[in-house]
């Protein structure tokens, strides 16, 4: 009776020991056979075993290492190979569509912004985004490994569908199959993810991979979205730790948010509520494909400029998003916490006031913010990431799939 359980049970063993293997390798970058099997806790003979299947597959090869000192019998490391293995990571928002491609290294091979889609349908936006993927792959010269899309959305559990977005043409949709469809039957595995989400994924990378705490990214543009990323789930837990927070009630009476309650966060402080705050000044939004951090940098100069009213829109808007900030450190106690969108375009002018505003109500919780070099490229970066680990997870999977070239 034990027998088919004992059969059934070797290939999830092989895919967990190749998947685990190639995870410490990814992490470590350079590391022995020894070591690693020291990490695994296996004998060399599975080591052996293990790495033969993963050079095989394009992910690893062995380089030597020499002494420092120059004396002494070089050492055989494991590393990832280069351009055997790309990611491509799309980040598609209200304000702006990215996409970049890297390596399994994290080697940036391609990185552009294209117009933003917000009046085409569902069909368009698939297509259009589909042409330019098939694109980044002739490119290159083959196509991708993984592919993840940074939303606006909320998206289903397994990361395919979404179920609402900032996007209304796409609620409801398979998306991550449609796209799939549009690419073309070489088409990789296609992973979604909320941007919050995907920048929460990259800033951890970024800054506490080796730690046991917990990040806490917060997203704000014309709404405002919550990612969470730790050493347990450092590529995102199956839900934020708080649902809705851009729906945090702030302000009795304030003025009236899109889902219809008064005072919300998003209304209170963002992007629509900065312009809102500075309409003093007289600036306006264009309709370029980077308007928003257009029209930052325009009240970001003004404000240099010594122009009060500009000071006081970004301060108040700073305020407002402190004030969320200190009921989400009160409720989850992360040990770090990182911002994207509008606010990284304003600099000390937003992060000064915001952090005084957080002061008050959680003192002492400055001290928790984290910039990272990634700014308000985390998402894109984070969507790549995305795409990565549904290889780090199945690494032969993608083989199959026809990943390796």
């Amino acid at each position: 009776m034990n027998r088919p359980t004992r059969v059934l049970a070797q290939p999830l063993i092989r895919r967990h020991n190749l998947a685990t293997a190639l995870r410490i390798i990814w992490e470590i970058q350079e590391i022995t056979r020894t070591q690693l099997a020291e990490a695994m806790g296996l004998s060399k003979p599975a080591i052996t075993r293990i790495v033969g299947d993963l050079v095989q597959a394009g992910y690893v090869h062995e380089t030597e290492v020499r002494p420092s000192s120059g004396r002494g019998r070089p050492s055989l490391y494991l590393g990832l190979r280069s351009r055997q293995h790309y990611f491509i990571g799309i980040d598609y928002r209200l304000d702006r569509l990215a996409i970049q491609a890297r390596d399994f290294d994290g080697t940036l091979l391609h990185d552009h912004h294209y117009p933003i889609m917000n009046r085409a349908s569902a069909d368009q936006i698939i297509e259009r985004l589909a042409t330019y993927v098939r694109a980044v792959a002739d490119e290159i010269g083959f196509m991708p490994s993984g592919i993840g899309v940074s939303i606006p959305a909320s998206v289903t559990s397994d990361r395919a569908g979404i179920k609402s977005s900032s996007f209304e043409v796409l609620h409801n949709t398979p998306f991550a199959s449609l796209l799939q469809k549009a690419v073309g039957p070489d088409c990789p595995t296609i992973l979604l993810g909320d941007v919050a989400a995907c920048a929460a994924i990259a800033n951890w990378r970024e800054i506490a991979p080796s730690t046991q705490g917990q990040l806490v990214h917060i997203q704000i543009g014309i709404g405002a979205g919550l990612g969470h990323a730790s050493a347990e789930h450092p590529f995102g837990p199956p839900a934020p730790p708080i649902n809705r927070f851009g729906h945090l009630p702030l302000e009795r009476g304030g003025r009236q948010c899109k889902c219809g309650a008064y005072g919300c966060l998003n209304a209170v402080a963002g992007f629509d509520a900065l312009t809102r705050y500075a309409a003093p000044t007289g600036l306006a939004v264009g309709d370029s494909s980077d308007a928003i951090n257009d029209y930052c940098a325009a009240l970001l100069d003004l404000h240099l400029a010594g122009n009060n009213d500009a000071t006081v829109a970004i301060a108040t808007a700073a305020d407002w998003l402190g004030r969320g900030a200190a009921a989400l450190i009160n409720l989850v106690n992360p040990t770090s916490i990182t911002l994207g969108g509008y606010p990284l375009a304003l600099g000390d002018a937003f992060l000064v006031p915001f952090l005084a505003a957080i002061e008050p109500f959680a003192p002492g919780s400055d001290a928790l913010y984290t910039a990272t070099r990634l700014e308000d490229d985390a998402s894109v970066f984070g969507a790549v990431l995305l795409g990565m680990n549904e290889v780090l997870s199945n690494p032969l999977g993608a083989v199959a799939r026809g990943g390796a070239q």
